[in-house]
């Protein structure tokens, strides 16, 4: 399983969302990929927290397996676009 760290920020623009529901939803996403141009070292994933809800994330990758998520909230149409998931 992925070591998950999450930006403190993140509940100041979205306090419904915990960070244990940004590592769940992390460590089970349904999609991720490298983001591309100005973004090459940030991944966008979207995955389910443990309510159901399908998180949009981004984070970095500071590890062999270890994530710094630092924008999450709940799924946008964009970020769905992005993924190829609609």
């Amino acid at each position: 399983m992925a070591s998950v760290r999450v930006h403190p920020r993140i509940h100041t623009k979205h306090p419904e969302v915990s960070d244990e529901d940004i590592i769940t939803a992390w460590n089970g996403f349904i999609c991720r990929t490298r983001r591309v141009a100005a973004y090459d070292d940030n991944f966008i994933a979207v995955g389910f927290d443990a309510k159901g809800r399908a998180l949009e994330m981004v984070a970095v990758q500071t590890g062999d397996d270890d994530w710094y998520v630092f924008h999450a909230m709940p799924a946008t149409n964009k970020a769905l676009t992005e993924l190829g998931l609609i």
